[in-house]
């Protein structure tokens, strides 16, 4: 009011909902909905507010009793696009006959995401069917991240923090992406940036996520990769083997990534976004 300003609020992530959910009781349960109460106050007065996914702008329109509006993250597709598989696995020194698989983000043993399923499904399959895979990550190491790189020496390539055409060189060489997903349902609404980045440089996805997430739900219904509810140890097992060894099904799966590429372009939602604050300004 003093500054006489327009708000529009920029919501990426159910951040309010997760520290609720994470601290229940006690006073830092309070203090959690108190900031909660606060924030939403804020939002409700706010004159736009907008999300990233469908379902995040239906959770949010619920709790705000008010329109949200939809303005989708994504990729810079003029970055982030599909460089030459051989040259880029020498340049980083990687094996040509290899199966890899990348994952980009933390290492932890703590978080959203959870790389362990993939390497013991990894580590299974090169010792039961003489796979030759590997996990190719980048990404800094957290908690137990230090762990995880010497226990699984053999499924897995540390890289270390990548700047953005390190990232490119590693996607470039890997076969498909992962995302390995925990199955807190707070989750279900997110789609990860680390999606929009294998789309964009043209990877199938492997994705461990809850059945009616948005992340599961735009993968199966645009053909983009295979999806196994998190836990289901058997069905990543058999994703990642029959990706490794199915030429033809793996080829189906880019060209559908590659056709679907437009879509994940962020000037898409820039230009929404611009449309909205004009209009709010007018």
């Amino acid at each position: 009011r003093i500054a006489e300003s327009k708000l529009v609020v920029d919501i990426r992530d159910p951040r309010e909902e997760i520290v609720a959910q994470e601290f229940r009781k006690g006073f830092l349960g309070l203090a959690a909905e108190v900031a909660k109460r606060i924030n939403y106050s804020i939002y409700r007065r706010a004159v736009a507010v907008i999300g990233v996914t469908r379902t995040l702008v239906d959770m949010l329109a619920k709790a705000l009793h008010r329109p949200v509006y939809l303005v989708p993250n994504g990729a810079d597709l003029e970055v982030f696009r599909p460089i030459d598989k051989k040259l880029a696995r020498k340049t980083l020194g990687l094996n040509q006959d290899s199966f890899l698989i990348a994952y980009l983000g933390e290492l932890s043993t703590r978080g959203y995401y959870n790389v362990l399923p993939v390497l013991m499904a990894i580590r299974r399959l090169r010792e039961k069917n003489g796979i030759n895979i590997k996990l190719i990550t980048a990404g800094p190491l957290h908690e137990g991240g230090k762990i995880i790189v010497e226990e699984f020496k053999d499924e897995l390539h540390y890289m270390g923090v990548l700047d953005t055409r390190g990232v490119i060189t590693l996607l470039s060489a890997c076969d498909i992406g992962v995302i390995p997903r925990i199955k807190d349902p707070i989750y279900d609404c997110a789609l990860p940036a680390k999606f929009y980045e294998y789309i964009a440089t043209g990877l199938p996805v492997i994705a461990t996520a809850n059945k009616g997430s948005e992340l599961a739900k735009i993968i199966e219904e645009n053909k983009l990769g295979l999806v196994c509810e998190p836990g289901d140890q058997t069905c990543l097992e058999n994703a990642i083997a029959i990706l490794a060894s199915d030429k033809e099904l793996l080829e189906e799966l880019r060209r559908n990534v590659l056709a679907f590429r437009n879509n994940v372009d962020r000037r898409i939602g820039a230009k929404k976004l611009y449309s909205l604050i004009n209009k709010f300004l007018k």
